[in-house]
């Protein structure tokens, strides 16, 4: 066996090979090689299965509901989990209170700027906290409890008048 040292074509790393045709170090590298290098075939195909097996998706989507739902609910609790600790520490804490009841603690806005924001960027429940998370936590929110957040919007609506 002849064995070279070989460098991936994707990552650039180093990896020891004993066949000639092998580019790629590992069945990622070669399944994101692959596809960096046929873009638009993979595209037409992906769209071509879509259409094609709409029956099946929609027949697994019945068959799997419940099963979909709860990860779907578990994956938005975990991400918003992140967001609050990021925000109110951890375990997350309503930062005028120090209530840390997770049920009860919300987002604010500090410059009271959310009707704005959900207007511009239709964000709402989980997808703000997904926004929040790809955005890398920008500032501009804390985390209070309903009541605190609840007063700190009368005394804003105070202030207008």
């Amino acid at each position: 066996m002849n064995k070279k040292i070989k460098i991936c074509e994707f990552c650039r790393k180093n990896f020891i090979s004993t066949r000639k045709d092998k580019i790629y170090c590992s069945r990622e590298c070669m399944r994101k090689g692959y596809y960096q290098k046929n873009k638009e075939k993979c595209k037409k195909y992906a769209i071509q299965w879509w259409q094609k097996n709409i029956s099946k998706r929609k027949e697994y989507y019945i068959k799997n509901r419940k099963r979909n739902n709860a990860t779907r609910r578990k994956r938005a609790l975990t991400i918003r989990r992140i967001v609050f600790e990021h925000y109110g520490g951890s375990p997350p804490k309503c930062k005028n209170c120090k209530c840390s009841i997770f049920e009860v603690l919300d987002i604010d806005h500090i410059s009271n700027n959310g009707r704005q924001m959900r207007k511009i960027k239709n964000l709402k429940g989980y997808q703000f906290y997904r926004w929040l998370l790809k955005n890398n936590f920008p500032k501009g929110y804390q985390i209070l409890c309903k009541n605190c957040n609840w007063l700190k919007w009368l005394k804003f609506q105070k202030t207008l008048k």
